[in-house]
């Protein structure tokens, strides 16, 4: 008899399939804990990523929204750069801003600070050379460490770049790193936004996309402050225009008339004409009464509208009061308007008003002047009645006076007709005027 080898032993064979089998199913669930355990890993970092995208989408959103509520330059700066500090965590932040967006004389740039934990915003000025400095590598959107400004060695002021980058933190705080990016108007680099870490932080690249996104809009709030105060200029250089039209329209006249009539009355008594000297004088009283209602007129419109405090209803009741009532009409104000309504409209109806009330005063010789103003919320109800319907607004005012011809006042185009039709169609209103001489004058404006 021939026996077989051991390998060859069928328990011997049995044993070596097991093992085999047992090897494999072991590396099988071995790679699957293995790719398990990455699958988890890769799960994480994607949540973290969102999160840290959802933040800076919630910031990025906040920046959008605060460029349309605050138009104030030092205001607005906070904000953006509170919700900067929501998706890149930092120490502090520095804005630098060269004239173009900040105002400042060539020599000068605009320095805004913010420390961590302040909402201060502490303002000063360094030169154009440091900033010039600053700007080629911040510009290139790189990490700035805080002893070597990547390498920069040119001077400016007999200081390197690296010292004036310290200069921007306060002298206490122990500076980690660096991050910039540039803030560019109409492809122009205007300034810098700047961020440093604290002892425990740290920049690395992915944070510098993120921070340019937020140095865009940053960018696009400055250039909306600087275009704000620009209108607010204008806006003063056009009423001081109008006031000096005005006065030199209406009260230098009323004022060279006077002196007229009293010259003539002068000689009248002088040559024993006493019913001229009194015919002159009675005109030049009743130039001085004019005079008298067009600077009050003036007077209050320098004065702070109360539109902002009150409302258009508070205002009017505030120009009825202090200018049309002490010009001799009775005058009345019926209001029902539970409401506010956009300062933009209340501010044109309020000029209508005011249009159609100096009217009154000087031309319409009334004995009588009634005001309604009608409107209210969209919940009251689907009743309509004289522009009482709940959505719009309806301002009417009404007078006893001599009335005019309208078509012949449209014909000659008369500055005041044409300033209250302007007005209306700029807050997209309707405009009606039914006058008839010796019948009274009606002006109303439907919202």
């Amino acid at each position: 008899m021939l026996q077989p080898a051991w390998w060859q032993l069928w328990w011997v064979q049995l044993a070596a399939v097991l093992l085999t089998s047992a090897l494999l199913a072991a590396m099988i669930v071995s790679g699957f804990r293995a790719r398990l355990r990455l699958s988890k890993r890769r799960n994480r970092l994607l949540e973290q990523e969102v999160a840290a995208r959802t933040t800076e989408l919630s910031a990025l959103l906040a920046v959008s929204q605060s460029i349309t509520a605050e138009r104030n330059l030092g205001p607005l700066l906070v904000r953006v750069l509170d919700n900067v500090g929501r998706a890149i965590p930092h120490a502090g932040s520095v804005v630098l801003l060269r004239a173009a967006a900040s105002h400042m004389e060539d020599s000068e740039v605009q320095v805004y600070r913010i420390v961590d934990g302040s909402s201060a915003l502490a303002k000063s000025q360094m030169t154009v050379a440091a900033f010039d400095l600053l700007a080629p590598t911040v510009t290139s959107g790189a990490l700035l460490e805080p002893g070597s400004a990547n390498g920069k060695t040119e001077q400016a002021g007999g200081r390197s770049a690296a010292q004036v980058l310290a200069t921007l933190a306060p002298p206490q705080e122990a500076v980690n790193g660096w991050i910039g990016v540039p803030l560019t108007e109409h492809g122009r680099v205007v300034g810098l936004l700047l961020l440093y870490a604290g002892a425990a932080q740290s920049f690395d690249e992915e944070d510098l996309p993120s921070l340019q996104r937020f140095a865009n809009q940053l960018a696009i709030a400055i250039e909306n402050a600087r275009l704000y105060a620009q209108s607010q200029q204008l806006a003063i250089d056009v009423e001081r225009g109008r006031l000096s039209r005005e006065l030199h329209d209406s009260v230098t006249q009323l004022l060279y008339s006077i002196s007229l009539h009293a010259n003539a009355a002068e000689r009248a008594l002088a040559l024993g004409r006493p019913a001229h000297g009194a015919q002159n004088m009675r005109e030049a009283r009743q130039l001085a009464q004019e005079a008298l209602h067009e600077l009050r007129t003036l007077i209050f419109e320098l004065r702070l509208t109360p539109l902002e405090g009150g409302g258009l209803v508070a205002a009017l009741q505030a120009y009825l009061d202090t200018v049309v009532a002490r010009s001799g009409p009775a005058v009345r104000l019926e209001a029902a308007c539970p409401q506010r309504y956009p300062q933009t409209i209340e501010f044109e109806l309020y000029r209508i008003a005011q249009e159609a009330l100096t009217n009154v005063v000087k031309h319409a010789n009334a004995t009588a002047v009634t005001v309604r103003v009608y409107g209210g919320s969209p919940n009251e109800g689907s009743e309509k009645e004289g522009g009482r319907d709940g959505s719009g607004l309806t301002l009417a005012i009404s007078d006893n006076g001599a009335g005019f011809d309208l078509p012949a006042a449209q014909a000659r185009g008369t500055i005041g007709l044409h300033s209250m039709a302007e007005r209306a169609e700029k807050i997209g209103a309707r405009l009606t005027i039914v006058s008839r001489p010796g019948r009274g004058t009606t002006v109303k404006v439907e919202l």
